[in-house]
């Protein structure tokens, strides 16, 4: 379910299934479909509670960045761009 969509708090579920939570698809979004956009882009998800709330169940499964490929882009662009995932990946682990 993508919870932003129906108005649902992507912490309090994360509260709530605590160590039932066995992977996720990070991505963020405006609140009205499943966009697929880098976290901290043009969405509307609060990334600071939702790390928090990981942080508080113990979460240290698989996040699974759910972006849309570049397999167009020349190969230096890839690279940055695969740097700038990397640091955006430390960052919300370093956030909680």
């Amino acid at each position: 379910m993508l919870l932003p969509c129906v108005n649902e708090s992507q912490s309090d579920f994360i509260s709530a299934a605590g160590a039932r939570l066995k992977a996720l698809h990070i991505a963020d979004n405006d609140g009205s479909s499943d966009m697929h956009l880098m976290p901290y882009g043009r969405g509307r998800i609060d990334w600071q509670s939702v790390m928090t709330a990981l942080a508080e169940v113990g979460y240290d499964r698989l996040y699974n960045l759910e972006i849309p490929g570049e397999s167009r882009a020349p190969l230096e662009v890839r690279e940055l761009k695969l740097d700038y995932i990397k640091r955006m990946c430390e960052y919300l682990l370093s956030i909680a």
